[in-house]
């Protein structure tokens, strides 16, 4: 099975949002951190659950009206690194059958 995208402790995230920038507050570290509005959207299509790769390359390129590419692909692997290391996202291997 391939590795999910995962919020680390997602029920410790407070949001704030404006026209363009979002700010999330996150408990667990007591960090807050300033997103645009690709990383922040990627956060909160996390928090509906865990999510591979691909998914969150097809639900961004759709949110952004943007080709499914390699290119694309590329950024959204960049972004889900920069929030890892951050600590609010993480890549988990699925459990069960």
């Amino acid at each position: 099975m391939s590795a999910l995208w995962a919020l680390i402790n997602g029920d410790s995230m407070h949001w704030i949002a404006w026209e363009v920038d979002n700010a999330v507050f996150h408990g667990e570290t007591g960090e807050t951190h300033l997103l645009s509005e690709l990383p922040a959207f990627l956060v909160q299509a996390l928090a509906a659950g865990p999510r591979s790769h691909e998914a969150l390359s097809a639900l961004t390129a759709a949110e952004c009206d943007t080709a499914l590419d390699d290119a694309w692909r590329d950024k959204i692997h960049r972004l889900l690194g920069e929030l890892a290391q951050l600590e609010l996202v993480e890549q988990t291997i699925p459990t069960g059958p």
